[in-house]
């Protein structure tokens, strides 16, 4: 039977929420995303009432007006009825039993959309249907249900036609990858799937009828098998499903590694694989614009991408190498010792950081410091906000700063905020208490955060008055569950159509212990060589303004794809944050210690024996300061050319 009644969360789901300064977080305005009024529109087209349950804090009159008002304002208001709007926080069945009740209806005549999976859990448990995207709602209502599936489309057709076949099948992509992006993972109804059969892609179902009703995919990326190779049967797959319960969260695996469902209220860091590289997590998101043509429509960035590609090289002024020259291994080292907590977060006599992971009190500490620490820095010329993101159950926040310049064009630098130390609690170690257990992660990524502040210091003491493309300084949430921050950031700057014209990400710059000096910069993205290319064009500025500001540092190794087979890629690809603007199309470049590869007749890799343990505290920190300079320079010059 036909549902009554479809209520939305907002943040997220309806659009990229706008919130006021702390303490306050109220919403003030609500970026909608562009597939959303017509969702909206065909399921008034069909009778179905409209509704919100939204948790915007303490329910006061002010801020219920707000939201009234940047529903208005965005164009939405008119599609939700005033008795249809539910206040409270969604951490239980009890608010969706409240709406179903308010609607007037069974509760399996309603249905709840939103994008994270805890909240879609309570709402089943309630007896609600549930919808993790606003263009799957229709289906539900109407009794279909959802499945996981992997799509694959012969090689020799022309990507464009057949991604916007895709969408107009009904499937909402969750992740592109494959040579020239030819494999891509979807969450779609029953109806949608035989449209995709008849249409003659090779599809492959994964998991049951409405598994993504109360769950989330993750790839797994099992390093200890992609190691060993072919034919041998060295691997962690055995470590999940020898578990009664978590081996039926396991759905496929692939050349990637293993597909895994997991249930909303489960953390996918009880899934920490004991032999991991970098990366090896990664949470695949519903997002429209990963199958919309790159520069065109919605995804518009046509001035962005020129700008990337064509601005001409120059070399560093006197004045300009002199003010590079004050990020110093000190600078480097007080940031580091705030956010590993081997000094206090402020000089207010605040405690010291245990761990900055993304369930810990100390993260919400960690992100308002570093806000305060931009705005210091900015003096009033930086606009310095927190966008917030649910993930399981929770509202977290990254961190951007934008020095505005005289073209709308952005150049950004990036990092990672959070902290695990999942590692360190393996087999006959107690279970991992991340909200409490100690995870300094000085290397992964209190390194790349004292970067980024060290970079925004630097560059707002440049002698102009404003820079000639935007830049702007964003700290990242929740990379280690999956870069999970970063696609919801990547994800809103798509839909909105942003001018990106390059990101410069840092995760993990500070560890050398063995000489030489090597650093990586990684461009590698084999879906699209497009991408690939204006992204190298990054890669190869940092490289040539090594000898400039870090002559000490060797190479760096510049990483790209050479070819289709697994070991012809670069190990970086999709293992940082710089993967969720790759995928949007944007051009981006991650900076590492010598972490992931290097070219024959090189050294091996250095690899951090701390990773992801507690005894992660230490950096060299005079090896921080000259990655930090090199990309502060590339930053410079892409935005000042």
């Amino acid at each position: 039977m036909p549902a009554q009644t479809v209520f939305f969360d907002i943040g997220g789901t309806l659009g990229e929420p706008r919130l006021s300064p702390p303490p306050d977080f109220h919403l003030e305005r609500l970026d909608v995303y562009p597939h959303v009024a017509a969702a909206l529109a065909a399921l008034r087209r069909h009778g179905i009432g409209l509704g919100i349950i939204s948790n915007i804090g303490e329910p006061t009159p002010g801020r219920i007006g707000a939201v009234r008002a940047a529903l208005a304002t965005a164009g939405l208001a008119d599609f939700f009825a005033e008795e249809l709007l539910v206040w409270g926080r969604k951490d239980n069945a009890e608010i969706f039993r409240s709406a179903a009740a308010k609607a007037g209806a069974a509760a399996d005549q309603c249905v709840f959309v939103g994008e994270d999976a805890s909240e879609r859990r309570f709402a089943k448990e309630a007896g609600l249907r549930v919808a993790p995207h606003p263009l799957l709602a229709l289906a539900v209502a109407q009794g279909e249900a959802l499945r996981y599936a992997r799509i694959t489309a012969p090689e020799t057709i022309g990507g464009a036609e057949w991604r916007s076949s895709l969408l107009d099948a009904g499937v909402i992509p969750l992740h592109v990858t494959g040579p020239g992006g030819t494999v891509v993972y979807v969450i779609a109804s029953g109806a949608a799937i035989v449209r995709v059969m008849n249409m003659r892609f090779i599809v492959q179902l994964l998991g049951a009828d409405d598994l993504p009703a109360d769950s989330d995919l993750f790839l797994l990326r099992d390093d200890l098998a992609e190691r060993t190779g072919f034919l041998t049967v060295e691997g962690q797959a055995a470590a999940l499903m020898a578990d009664p319960l978590k081996r039926y969260w396991v759905l496929a695996s692939s050349t990637e590694g293993l597909h895994v469902a997991v249930p909303g209220r489960e953390s996918v860091d009880t899934l920490h694989l004991q032999v991991a590289r970098h990366g090896h997590t990664l949470k695949l998101s519903p997002d429209v614009t990963l199958l919309q043509p790159f520069g065109t429509g919605p995804n518009m960035r046509a001035a962005a991408f020129t700008s990337s590609a064509a601005l001409a090289e120059r070399e560093l002024t006197d004045a300009e190498l002199a003010t590079l020259a004050a990020i110093s291994e000190e600078l480097i080292g007080g940031y580091v010792d705030r956010f590993t907590g081997a000094s206090p977060l402020d000089g207010n006599g605040a405690a010291a950081v245990v761990t900055r992971h993304s369930v810990s009190e100390d993260n919400t500490r960690v992100v308002d410091a570093i806000a305060r620490e931009l705005e210091q820095i900015g003096g009033g010329a930086f606009t310095v906000r927190t966008t917030p993101f649910t993930f399981n159950g929770k509202t977290l926040h990254n961190v951007e700063a934008e020095w505005p310049g005289a073209r709308p064009e952005l150049v950004i630098v990036s990092a990672h905020l959070d902290s695990t130390a999942a590692a360190s609690h393996g087999p006959g170690a107690p279970a991992y208490r991340p909200a409490v257990d100690a995870a300094p992660g000085a290397d992964d990524d209190a390194s790349g955060v004292a970067g980024v502040l060290s970079i925004a210091r630097a560059l707002r003491s440049m002698p102009v008055t404003r820079p000639e493309h935007s830049l702007r300084f964003v700290l990242f949430n929740a990379e280690e569950q999956g870069l999970v921050g970063s696609a919801a950031y990547a994800r809103a700057q798509s839909s909105a159509a942003a001018p990106i014209a390059a990101v410069f990400q840092m995760d993990m710059i500070g560890r050398n212990s063995v000489p030489p000096p090597l650093f990586e910069v990684h461009a590698g993205y084999s879906p699209s060589p497009e991408v690939e290319s204006r992204s190298l064009v990054l890669a190869r500025r940092v490289a040539r303004l090594r000898e400039a500001v870090a002559s000490r540092l060797d190479g760096p190794e510049v990483c790209r794809t050479k070819g289709p087979a697994s070991h012809e890629r670069d190990g970086a690809e999709g293992r940082s944050d710089h993967a969720s603007f790759h995928a949007r199309g944007y051009a981006a470049c991650c900076v590492s210690e010598d972490l992931f590869m290097n070219d024959p007749g090189l050294p091996p890799a250095e690899v951090n024996e701390h990773y992801h343990k507690e005894s992660d505290r230490e950096i060299n920190r005079r090896y921080a300061a000259d990655i930090a300079r090199v990309v502060a320079a590339a930053a410079w010059v892409t935005a000042q050319p």
